[in-house]
């Protein structure tokens, strides 16, 4: 039985554009002879992963400290759409969605030049304190910020 899909938030929190590096990808001639060059699965996670860092620091935050908390990441997924290839530009939504107590999903869009989704990530985020290593409330400022109604 198929799984459901990730859901794609209408209105996106935070957006911001970046290429495709050479180095996020790969280049092989596969077993019947065809070339082929285009962005890993592991470097998706990494420029999924610098679309966060750039959301949050447009927020004032960071991984270290949103809003005078720490998170961990128990869980990621991603939907791969489309090719992606060296030398693209492609445009991340952000948006954190489905606020929990003490956890929030992060839903992520890279999207093509031409509008095309290439990928969709759904990272789960947990409030934690490493000193008491323990998980705690996520922060009311950040939640406020992105919550709905």
């Amino acid at each position: 039985m198929a799984e459901p899909g990730i859901s794609i938030p209408t209105h996106p929190a935070f957006e911001t554009k970046f290429p495709v590096r050479h180095a996020d990808a790969r280049s092989a001639v596969t077993a019947s002879g065809a070339y082929v060059s285009h962005v890993t699965y592991e470097n998706m996670v990494l420029l999924i992963n610098e679309a966060f860092d750039i959301f949050l620091a447009s927020t004032g935050d960071s991984k270290w400290n949103i809003a005078g908390s720490n998170i961990i990441v128990p869980k990621m997924e991603i939907e791969f759409k489309s090719e992606v290839k060296a030398g693209e530009v492609l445009t991340f939504q952000v948006t954190p969605t489905n606020f929990g107590n003490k956890s929030f999903d992060l839903i992520t869009v890279a999207l093509k030049g031409n509008g095309e989704i290439a990928a969709v990530a759904k990272t789960v985020l947990i409030f934690f304190d490493y000193k008491d290593k323990k998980t705690v409330a996520v922060p009311e400022p950040f939640k406020k910020r992105f919550q709905a109604g």
